[in-house]
């Protein structure tokens, strides 16, 4: 599979989301994988209507830094706003490597048995128009993740002080 899809589904009170194939905003069509995946979080964590999160990486091929910034937010808002760990499930052994590599297992409860919904998922709205705002997307995700692990810092903090400065350029471009 060359592009990742992002799926989710609502049993009651809990948010599924489910990552297919390789999740990285530089492939193809991918970057709206994570613009409107970004997109959908906005939406989801202002309507609130959820008390747990459930994230499927049982069929993830690989997922890159930003999506992984991304899934740091989950862990943020969930910890902040619901007052209990998010959940991932995840059964590759090369996924939870990265995982636990950028702390993850330190603010999600990480299950590594498959997960088999009863209910049919439907794909992640999108979001296109959000692309354009990809580099500030890209930098707000690993800025995330060296907020949830001091050991993180280190791992991205170039990456962060690289986007910083195009970020700037941009900026300085459009005066």
């Amino acid at each position: 599979m060359d592009n990742g899809e992002v799926y989710y589904t609502q049993h009651e009170r809990l948010v599924v989301l489910k990552f297919v194939g390789q999740i990285r905003y530089t492939m193809g069509s991918s970057y709206r994988v994570s613009a409107s995946l970004d997109a959908f979080l906005d939406e989801l964590f202002a309507k609130k209507n959820f008390d747990n999160i459930l994230i499927d990486l049982t069929q993830t091929e690989s997922i890159d830094s930003t999506n992984l910034g991304l899934l740091a937010r989950v862990a943020k808002f969930s910890q902040e706003n619901l007052g209990r760990q998010a959940t991932i499930i995840s059964t590759n052994d090369d996924i939870n490597a990265v995982l636990e590599s950028v702390a993850f297992d330190r603010v999600f409860l990480i299950l590594r048995d498959p997960h088999d919904p009863k209910s049919a998922f439907e794909t992640v709205p999108d979001r296109a128009d959000r692309a354009k705002e990809l580099a500030r997307l890209i930098l707000d995700a690993h800025k995330t993740l060296m907020e949830i692990a001091e050991t993180n810092q280190d791992k991205f903090r170039k990456v962060v002080e690289i986007l910083e400065d195009q970020l700037r350029a941009k900026e300085t471009q459009h005066d």
